[in-house]
């Protein structure tokens, strides 16, 4: 499953993994909150109404493979209400924030081919334990998780347990 954040305030849908378990533990939710749906004080939106106040928007859950299929069709039909949103608005907004900052992190170090320098570092970790006492408590959750490194490490380890033969 997917889960596509609708942030009204500032006209941008964000796209996550799903999540299963208390809300107070859902990691990634919490962060894309923090980071991009609360207002700063160079906030610039015009529907915002004063800095530290969260952005309004909705959050729902599709299937991953309806959604790979449909996506242009699911963000015009969320989008239709607001008609200040164009098609080519709507597209553009869409965005997997962790996905890309992964990405550009991955670039940043030159693509690396075997393993990373920098790997499940605690600079990497999302979300903050000393901040969040429930936080301390989960399993962390690394922008890692959504680099193309992942796949190398997780191959190396199971290379390692014996599962290929």
């Amino acid at each position: 499953m997917t889960r596509l954040v609708m942030d009204i305030t500032a006209r941008k849908t964000y796209e996550l993994p799903d999540y299963e378990g208390h809300p107070d533990g859902d990691i990634l939710l919490e962060q894309l909150l923090e980071k991009h749906c609360t207002c700063s004080s160079a906030c610039r939106h015009p529907h915002v109404q004063k800095p530290g106040e969260r952005h309004v928007g909705n959050m729902m859950q599709i299937d991953d493979a309806t959604y790979a299929k449909r996506r242009t069709e699911i963000l015009k039909e969320m989008w239709r209400d607001y008609p200040d949103m164009g098609e080519e608005d709507i597209l553009v907004s869409a965005r997997n924030t962790y996905v890309e900052d992964a990405s550009a992190c991955f670039n940043r170090h030159s693509r690396p081919k075997m393993g990373c320098i920098d790997y499940r570092d605690d600079k990497k970790r999302i979300g903050s334990p000393t901040k969040n006492r429930m936080l301390a408590e989960l399993a962390p959750v690394y922008l890692c998780d959504f680099c193309p490194v992942k796949t190398w490490v997780t191959t190396e380890i199971r290379h390692s347990r014996g599962m290929y033969k």
